[in-house]
């Protein structure tokens, strides 16, 4: 029996990368995943430039309010500061290590969002966006292949991240309620 999909994407779906939740990891607040993605991978290669300009981006206007207009330059800019060319099995664990940490903050941090994560179904979580081939699996949601685990073109890293806090959240919904 084959595990089924379920494929999200894009700046508006809570369980993206790129959603606006901010959250706090050691006590520096982060706006998303990917900007605490950015920054911590940036961080271990000594990256500081880098760390600070994803740190110093905003989505808000000068009065406080939300520009979805603003974060979505905010997140294209996030892409451009990526660390790219690494690879290895210290850097697969730690990167791996860094998107459940983040996750685990993003959800416990915004328990509106916990629902969502939570009533998804049971199967394989697929972060379908084509420029993604670390954390997505490098396809778009409207190509038939996000179906077909050997078409992907990318690792799925941050699904795995999100399947394992969903997994901890039942498992402590467990735990309360016996």
């Amino acid at each position: 029996m084959t595990q089924p999909y379920y494929t999200f994407s894009g700046t508006k779906h809570p369980l993206s990368l790129d959603y606006y939740a901010p959250f706090t990891v050691r006590g520096e607040v982060y706006l998303s995943m990917r900007q605490y993605l950015v920054a911590a991978l940036n961080r271990s290669y000594g990256a500081y430039d880098k760390v600070k300009a994803a740190m110093a981006i905003s989505a808000h206007d000068a009065d406080g309010t939300f520009d979805p207009a603003k974060w979505a330059k905010a997140i294209a800019y996030l892409k451009t500061v990526e660390v790219s060319g690494v690879a290895g099995t210290m850097w697969n664990r730690q990167a791996r290590a860094w998107a459940t940490e983040g996750t685990l903050a993003k959800f416990s941090q915004n328990p509106q969002l916990i629902p969502v994560l939570m009533s998804a179904p049971f199967g394989t979580l697929v972060y379908a966006e084509p420029d993604e081939k670390v954390w997505g699996v490098g396809l778009a949601e409207s190509d038939p292949r996000v179906h077909t685990k050997s078409e992907w073109r990318g690792d799925n890293w941050y699904s795995d991240a999100l399947q394992q806090v969903r997994q901890a959240f039942h498992a402590v919904r467990n735990a309360l309620t016996q």
